[in-house]
């Protein structure tokens, strides 16, 4: 072999490497930067959602149980739909054979760009939350939710959205 055929696959050594160096610590980034703090808040949602009422109501028969139930629903869609932004996937017969999602759910979201979907959803958990306290704070039977709760959730729900932002950034949505 010549000198400069070797001398390219030395360069080609080192060009390849750093390029996977790279990929590798993207993937780092994006999985436990990104992914892992968007599902560690989206837990504490469902957390939350759960805990402003658990031995307090009875689920059978409490409307907040039907709106606890959709938030974690939400939650779960939020998270799946940013796996299907990266694989550009629109079909959504799984989610439908999970029970995530409905048919009127899924009509709304195809009229949005396939990377904002999850966005989306997250404007949903931010309005079912947002119900559930006015309700806790204006009935007469439900708990009363503390202050303190209240701004967790405030704050959970701001740092899922700069999440799902950076997530869908990262993954290339």
């Amino acid at each position: 072999e010549s000198e400069l055929i070797v001398r390219i696959r030395v360069l080609l050594a080192f060009v390849i490497t750093a390029f996977v160096g790279i990929m590798i610590g993207r993937y780092n980034h994006l999985r436990h930067g990104n992914i892992g703090s968007l599902w560690g808040g989206l837990e504490n949602i469902c957390l939350l959602a759960h805990s402003m009422y658990i031995d307090r109501v009875d689920f059978t028969t409490h409307p907040a149980a039907l709106v606890r139930d959709r938030v974690l629903r939400y939650c779960r869609l939020c998270f799946l739909l940013l796996f299907s932004a990266a694989q550009n996937n629109e079909d959504y017969t799984k989610l439908f054979d999970l029970g995530i999602i409905t048919t009127l759910e899924e009509a709304y979201l195809k009229k949005c760009t396939i990377g904002t979907r999850p966005l989306v959803v997250l404007g949903w958990v931010k309005s079912c939350m947002t119900k559930m306290i006015h309700a806790s704070k204006t009935a007469k039977k439900s708990p009363d939710i503390p202050d303190r709760t209240v701004q967790d959730l405030s704050c959970d729900l701001d740092f899922l959205q700069e999440n799902v932002a950076q997530a869908r950034g990262g993954i290339g949505a």
